[in-house]
């Protein structure tokens, strides 16, 4: 693509994003940022939001006093540098539904706080009455849309890490990574509903979709056991929560 002049976003109908993959999404396709740009970026929120305020000494009391102030906050860190990232240039909030903004078909996930229902935040049209395995969320009235400096700070709130986003006159949302933290599956049905001709993507010898492509940050090679098979250290409760949080997160399972 960079020999032909191509930019990344005119190579994609169809494009979903989830977390740190929704920034991603959202700042390619619909800030129409150049990857180099969006890492230039990205740095500069990292920077700025995950800046430490106790110097290279933390000490057990320090760590508590962090702990503690999480707690009382619900949160570690401030969404307000994506949000400034995603709404700085404009003079009005840009919306995340404008589909005559760019061609590409664009959708970020999360996930709502109550019922942790799955959704969907797109640039396209949508809801549908046949929805089950999660939502198309549009508001009543374009007004009330979500804007994509909401729909970023939806993707990436994490609990913990982040307080969760409460968009006004819609809901409030956490990370869609805690429901789907591999969106390929919710990809597939989206092209499914749009594209219905196409088949879909995951139906053998039906499918008439040119490429999925299914982007991640990588993997780590499994841990072995270091301790005997009946040393009590093993198998723990709270060992076994950990094993199974991290595997329900595994977007490589899923």
């Amino acid at each position: 693509m960079r020999i032909l002049g191509s930019p990344v976003r005119d190579c994609f109908d169809y494009v979903c994003g989830i977390s740190a993959g929704g920034l991603v999404t959202i700042g390619v396709f619909l800030m129409q940022w150049t990857p180099s740009e969006c890492l230039v970026r990205f740095e500069d929120i990292a920077a700025t939001m995950f800046k430490s305020s106790h110097g290279k000494t933390f000490s057990i009391s320090r760590r508590f006093h962090s702990l503690l102030c999480t707690f009382l906050r619900d949160h570690r860190y401030n969404l307000s540098p994506i949000e400034r990232a995603f709404g700085t240039g404009f003079e009005t909030a840009i919306k995340m539904f404008n589909p005559l903004r760019v061609n590409t078909k664009v959708a970020v996930t999360a996930t709502t706080v109550r019922g942790n229902i799955p959704c969907i935040h797109s640039n396209y049209n949508g809801p549908r009455a046949d929805e089950k395995n999660y939502q198309h969320v549009r508001a009543e009235t374009y007004g009330h849309d979500i804007s994509i400096s909401d729909a970023a700070a939806c993707t990436s709130a994490a609990p913990y890490y982040f307080k969760s986003k409460d968009v006004h006159d819609l809901d409030n949302y956490q990370d869609g990574g805690l429901m789907h933290n591999n969106p390929a599956l919710i990809a597939a049905w989206e092209c499914a509903r749009i594209w219905p001709e196409k088949g879909r993507i995951f139906e053998t010898g039906k499918c008439r979709v040119d490429h999925l492509i299914s982007l991640g940050t990588g993997a780590s090679p499994p841990n072995r056991y270091t301790v005997g098979p009946h040393s009590p250290k093993r198998d723990r409760f709270f060992h076994r929560l950990a094993n199974w949080a991290s595997g329900s997160l595994d977007s490589e399972v899923l």
